[in-house]
């Protein structure tokens, strides 16, 4: 058994379980994967965004992203960098979007 590639679960399939391998996400969510390089998944209500520094706003693969964070209004609400040996450059930045409505209530609260 390995562990699948996208949710951890042990699996006798080569690379992702029998779940990941059908699931078909909803309508208004957004699942970008190139390992190593981003990693997008989230919808209307939170987007998360994993990239190596060497994937900016203007790469053609970040497109799907920028699209979607700006189709639907989504503001940053976090954003912080970590080593990771596992990412491109040794890196990884790892964001945070959401409706700005959301991100002002959690401004209030502070």
């Amino acid at each position: 058994m390995t562990d699948c590639k996208l949710c951890t679960v042990p699996t006798n399939n080569p690379e992702v379980c029998s779940f990941c391998l059908d699931y078909q996400p909803p309508a208004d969510a957004l699942r970008v994967e190139h390992p190593s390089w981003l990693i997008a998944t989230g919808d209307t209500e939170r987007l998360e965004v994993l990239r190596s520094p060497l994937v900016t706003g203007a790469c053609r693969m970040y497109e799907p992203v920028r699209r979607f964070i700006a189709d639907n209004g989504l503001v940053l609400a976090a954003r912080e960098t970590f080593e990771d040996p596992e990412w491109m450059h040794g890196s990884v930045e790892v964001s945070v979007f959401v409706p700005p409505a959301s991100r002002n209530a959690s401004y209030a609260l502070l």
